[in-house]
């Protein structure tokens, strides 16, 4: 399977433009949702929630939310390449 790297500045530019007008949070760490028929609520680590339509997990590399979605712990593994990113 061939990787195709994305920027994280293209990556973030792509999702937001995909979920317009819904809300954004940013600077808060989710650490669980939980679904119903109609709506998905996720949790943050300072207490608060918000319930919507749906959720976009995108928490990188470590994420907990991952996790939940497959209902077993997924280990990182190296796949066989190095990504070198840079601006100029």
């Amino acid at each position: 399977m061939r990787a195709y790297p994305i920027a994280r500045s293209e990556l973030q530019r792509l999702l937001l433009d995909a979920v317009k007008p819904a809300p954004v949070h940013l600077g808060k760490r989710a650490i669980s949702y939980t679904t119903t028929a109609t709506d998905v609520t996720v949790s943050f680590e300072d207490g608060t929630s918000v319930t919507g339509d749906f959720l976009v997990i995108s928490d990188g590399t470590h994420s907990k939310l991952r996790n939940q979605i497959t209902g077993q712990e997924i280990e990182r593994k190296y796949v066989g390449y190095i990504n070198w990113n840079g601006s100029i």
